[in-house]
């Protein structure tokens, strides 16, 4: 959105990560589904390279 944009712009990332989940929250969930599973995937890797 065009708020977004604009903030982005103007003010810091943490600003920034704040602002968008307020402004849109499905979003931000869905980003933190998809880092819990990319964090799954890497412990899984590491357990099959200690074997």
């Amino acid at each position: 959105t065009l708020i977004q944009e604009l903030i982005a712009k103007i003010y810091t990332p943490l600003v920034v990560g704040q602002a968008w989940e307020m402004l849109d929250p499905a979003s931000t969930k869905e980003i933190e589904e998809e880092e819990e599973e990319e964090k799954k995937r890497e412990e899984k890797k590491e357990e099959e390279e200690k074997k």
